[in-house]
């Protein structure tokens, strides 16, 4: 995890932070983009895919500053994409799209909760 996740700063910094961060990265997000598109065979769903789980990253880096969260939360994302491809991978021809809805929101729900019960007190 990123050291400055554990600091107090505006939320601005910390995002324009991560994204220069991120940007130092390019080729390598470029490889992962063309190895996602191999490996689903759709443009579109593995575009998804990435962006959903860099922005789980962005919302773990910004909203979660204590300890609890930043251990549990990546654990729990982690196990939902697992699903998702367990799903993609035994159906091919099954309602991918229905699936990937189906784990935003439960990513979406966890990431809610952890921010309700572990941050707001």
């Amino acid at each position: 995890m990123l050291l400055f996740c554990f600091f107090q700063r505006a939320p601005l910094n910390i995002v324009l932070k991560h994204c220069v961060d991120a940007a130092l990265f390019l080729p390598i997000i470029f490889g992962i983009l063309f190895f996602l598109f191999e490996f689903f065979q759709d443009a579109l769903l593995s575009l998804a895919v990435f962006c959903i789980v860099w922005v789980c990253d962005l919302v773990t880096v910004t909203t979660n500053r204590s300890r609890k969260p930043v251990r549990f939360l990546p654990q729990l994302l982690f196990v939902y994409l697992f699903l998702f491809h367990l799903y993609f991978f035994r159906y091919p021809l099954g309602f991918s799209s229905l699936a990937l809805l189906t784990t935003i929101a439960f990513i979406q729900h966890s990431v809610f909760a952890a921010w309700k019960d572990m941050q707001v007190m």
